[in-house]
């Protein structure tokens, strides 16, 4: 038998106004594993009982204990377990976490945990690369998360997906929040199961409180909705990419006010893509998903999940995450003929300048350019010409 209990389970236990009560946890039958680390109140398995003394014995009015029933004795602030084995109690060794001191302990001296936990991450496109890029920042100490995903898991997904077979019909933004919650202790997780491209408002509002935006959605419509907010509310964003096959992916990352934009970076690399993989953001939306396999994917989920934190982390003075020298990643699992890579696992860092007409970051050059007009003097005219269009509407047909 192996019992692991966490310090705030016994804290719960020393402090409760009574000397008694049920006890609350998880028993593994299969492991003969009981965990206790969440209140005493919390509805979990009811595995036994809890006394304050020394004595293994059972509270009065518990009726008579089952075999295999635990009994917990508090003594101040130490605690020990008792299991009912045939007929009688046998101590039971058991081990004392910390979870939320333990958490980031393998990360110290990396960076400021504490910053992490208070970051809040949007998310669009819980598919194969999404719901990874998620894990990855949870695992690191992310705090809190928006997630947009309005697909289901299906079976098609599962040999890549972070969710597995239990999660099948489920809501992706559903099932990923359980896996979030199951690997972070403190996170904070909000859903949303809907196409962001027909709930803009709302969406421009969940995205006003965030530190950063990862574009994870594969039409080309999402991504730019994405972008035009991203850019309006000056928030930085990180679009990734797994190409078909899994030859390889990219990831571009937008940094405001000065950046190139996504628009800008898909119009700049709109010629090199022609003799290129086709690059598809995995298992997201109503597409027809694209083979590759999980470990490619991975790949490329990972440095997303790199270059966020980096972000995250930019001018803290204890990270040791540095941005990358560029804001065009590209990377290459294997040699694809007539492009970039002759040789497994390369990467390249190319630097996307800003557009000077963009239509999205430089919005008014883009129509001094196009129109020839000051943005005031077009606003002007578009509204005239909306008004003088209302005054021309032929009359309602009479009743």
């Amino acid at each position: 038998m192996y019992i692991l209990v966490s310090e705030n389970f016994i804290a719960g236990l020393t402090t409760a106004p009574q000397p008694e009560g049920r006890l609350y946890g998880e028993y593994l039958p299969g492991e003969d594993v009981a965990r206790f680390w969440e209140e005493t109140t919390r509805p979990a398995q009811a595995l036994g009982w809890w006394r304050q003394g020394h004595e293994p014995e059972w509270p009065e009015g518990a009726g008579e204990p089952e075999e295999g029933q635990f009994l917990a004795l508090i003594l101040g602030q130490e605690i020990t377990f008792y299991r009912r084995e045939q007929g009688r109690w046998q101590p039971q060794p058991h081990e004392v976490m910390n979870l939320y001191t333990d958490f980031g302990s393998r990360q110290q001296g990396l960076f400021d945990l504490k910053l992490l936990a208070g970051k809040r991450v949007a998310i669009v496109g819980l598919g194969s690369g999404g719901s990874l890029v998620a894990a990855q920042l949870a695992k690191a100490g992310v705090g809190h998360f928006e997630l947009f995903d309005f697909d289901r898991l299906g079976s098609g997904n599962i040999s890549r997906h972070l969710c597995g077979l239990r999660d099948l019909g489920r809501l992706k933004v559903a099932a990923v929040k359980d896996a979030l919650e199951n690997t972070n202790p403190f996170v904070e997780v909000n859903t949303y199961p809907y196409d962001i491209t027909r709930h803009l408002s709302e969406v421009e509002i969940i995205l006003a409180g965030c530190d950063l935006v990862v574009g994870a959605a594969d039409s080309e419509v999402a991504k730019g909705e994405i972008n035009r907010l991203a850019v309006r509310l000056r928030k930085p964003a990180v679009y990734g990419a797994v190409y078909d096959m899994g030859y390889g992916g990219d990831i571009f990352r937008y940094q405001p006010p000065a950046g190139a934009c996504y628009a800008c970076f898909k119009e700049s690399t709109r010629d090199i893509f022609q003799d290129a993989p086709r690059a598809e953001v995995l298992d997201y939306g109503k597409i027809a998903p694209q083979p590759a396999l999980e470990m490619d994917v991975t790949i490329i989920g990972s440095l997303v999940a790199r270059v966020v934190l980096a972000e995250l982390l930019a001018g803290d003075p204890l990270s040791q995450l540095e941005r990358l020298p560029a804001n065009w990643v590209i990377w290459g699992n294997r040699p694809w003929e007539g492009w970039i890579f002759d040789e497994p696992l390369q990467s390249r860092f190319v630097e996307i300048s800003r557009d000077p007409t963009c239509p999205v970051c430089q919005h008014d050059l883009f129509i001094q350019e196009k129109l020839g007009l000051a943005p005031d003097e077009a606003a002007r005219q578009a509204a005239a010409l909306l008004a003088s269009l209302e005054n021309k509407r032929p009359p309602e047909p009479a009743s």
